[in-house]
């Protein structure tokens, strides 16, 4: 059996270079054949080294002939395909995204695509229906509002995502605070996010942590870039009296920094807050939780499934005012502003008794391990279907 993952490429820490990295690690030790094929061609490597384990890197995949070339070199049985669904759409629409009528795409198409809202835009329908054989989402929820908007259920399923328990783990930080720029002295709220997104939220987290300051010392690191759309950023730093209390590294990008680095900035953090209005899994969020760093986010359906209500401050949404094509979950700022309060005053027994329940109910559900086996079962589920045989 053999499965080409596609996505963005091995050589960035984003978080679906993440899942195809991890998924590829797991179907290995499980004895499918695995490839990998970047979406990115340039800086692509023809190979990823992963210890002692080689996997082909297939690149060009901007262009038709660059996924040709990788089927009919790899001929898998199972291309699985990581990317948001509208980027098949005629607004965000690239030849990479259309794969089904690449010449040699085998036959078993199985789109991974988060699912961040409802309604979903049309475009997404369109490429689930016709741009895959096989959808898999990366919540229960997500399947749901699916269903609800007319997708065949006998051609989904669902998958969480995962994270590292090696890297993402309660431990004694790496680094000092002064070594990513972060005051020792004040208490520090973490985000990761891209910047250009606004569904992202910064403007709510930064007046939050405005109205935070008027009782606590703090500070808030935000890893993500200025670069592009981002020029709300300065604009509510400096309207919300912030200014020299906003971090942000010089290095980031939207293709990400090491894992060892964002799991010693989770712990170095004195609680990680995710103000995001529409999310399809929020994989930070995960490893904020899994390291046992206190965690606030907005009370959206995939955070209140994939981090649960019992350890973490959900914050009430407000669906008032629709994006494009949906209503996100808007989190209020001084509701927000409330929750971190109630994480920083916690005390030092409720602290531990809820690290060691986040990084328990963590590693029980979302190791990558753990995310292999639910990818093996759909292919078991389907085997005769698709013509292929698990190991």
């Amino acid at each position: 059996m053999r499965v080409l993952l596609a996505g963005d490429g091995p050589n960035f820490f984003t978080g679906y270079a993440k899942i195809i990295k991890n998924l590829a690690r797991q179907f290995k030790k499980r004895g499918i054949e695995v490839g990998l094929m970047s979406l990115q061609s340039q800086g692509a490597p023809l190979a990823w080294v992963d210890n002692t384990d080689i996997y082909p890197v297939y690149g060009g995949a901007e262009i038709p002939n660059g996924m040709a070339k990788s089927f009919k070199d790899f001929s898998p049985d199972i291309l699985i395909h990581v990317r948001d669904a509208f980027y098949g759409s005629s607004s965000h629409f690239q030849f990479a995204y259309r794969v089904m009528t690449v010449p040699y795409c085998p036959k078993n198409v199985i789109l991974y695509s988060p699912v961040q809202n409802d309604l979903l835009p049309d475009a997404f329908l369109d490429v689930a229906l016709n741009d895959c054989s096989f959808l898999v989402t990366m919540t229960k929820w997500s399947m749901e509002i699916l269903q609800f908007e007319g997708y065949p259920v006998k051609r989904m399923d669902y998958a969480y995502a995962g994270f590292d328990p090696d890297i993402f783990k309660p431990e004694q930080a790496k680094r000092k605070k002064e070594d990513y720029g972060l005051d020792p002295s004040k208490l520090t709220i973490s985000y990761v996010a891209l910047s250009s997104q606004p569904r992202k939220a910064f403007p709510t987290l930064i007046k939050a942590t405005s109205i935070v300051r008027r009782k606590y010392d703090v500070e808030l690191y935000l890893h993500t870039s200025l670069a592009g759309m981002a020029s709300d950023i300065p604009h509510f730093v400096k309207k919300y009296g912030m200014s020299g209390l906003v971090v942000i590294p010089q290095n980031a990008s939207t293709w990400g920094v090491d894992d060892e680095i964002l799991a010693d900035i989770y712990r170095l953090s004195t609680l990680y807050c995710s103000p995001s209005a529409e999310e399809g899994f929020d994989m930070p969020l995960l490893e904020a939780y899994a390291t046992g760093t206190a965690c606030v986010a907005t009370d959206h359906p995939n955070h209140r499934e994939v981090v649960g209500s019992n350890h973490v401050f959900l914050s009430p949404a407000h669906r008032e005012a629709p994006t494009a094509w949906s209503w996100g979950w808007y989190a209020n700022a001084e509701e927000l502003a409330r929750g971190i309060e109630l994480m920083i005053d916690e005390n030092d027994d409720k602290k531990k008794e809820r690290e060691k329940e986040q990084v328990e109910r963590a590693r029980s559900i979302f190791t990558w391990e753990r995310v292999a086996e639910k990818w093996i079962q759909i292919f078991r589920e389907h085997e005769k279907e698709w013509g292929i045989k698990v190991p």
